[in-house]
């Protein structure tokens, strides 16, 4: 009987450790675009991209300098700013193709409601948040051609 409770304990326990790593291990995506090459985590689940950038205090925190988001279609999508503590620019990707961006969005102020934004009425497959400024730096405009590898695999060209 007790070696029965042992491996239940240890199966319950393994479950566990297994689950936290699946959930916490957002994976990672190397962006080649202009020349200029980025590795920064991937937000593919609901969770990831509903926290964003959010969890973060400065942009010098931000791994990479920025957080690719990965949706499974083709589609309008609406971003919100809760909890986002600096401002953003915001790379909008279909096909392998920079379809769009937006500069400067501000973060909302203490006590504010959040901030959203839209890539309507463009539909896009992924998205690139980074710190304000970002874009400009490295001169990323609409029509660029843009590579994502994720965890070493090219998807997109």
């Amino acid at each position: 009987m007790q070696r029965t409770h042992v491996f239940v304990l240890v199966g319950v326990l393994l479950a566990g450790f297994v689950g936290w790593r699946v959930m916490s291990d957002v994976g990672q995506a190397d962006i080649t675009i202009l020349g200029a090459s980025l590795q920064v985590p991937v937000a593919d689940t609901f969770m990831e991209q509903r926290v964003g950038l959010g969890k973060y205090d400065e942009p010098e925190d931000v791994p990479g300098g920025g957080l690719l988001f990965v949706f499974d279609e083709e589609d309008e999508r609406t971003f919100w700013m809760k909890g986002m503590a600096f401002d953003l620019d915001v790379v909008w990707i279909r096909d392998g193709k920079v379809v769009a961006v937006q500069e400067d969005i501000p973060a909302p102020k203490k006590g504010e409601d959040p901030v959203s934004f839209t890539s309507e009425p463009l539909l896009i497959d992924m998205a690139l948040e980074l710190s304000a400024g970002s874009v400009d730096q490295l001169g990323i405009l609409a029509g660029m051609p843009i590579t994502v590898s994720l965890d070493g695999e090219v998807v997109i060209w």
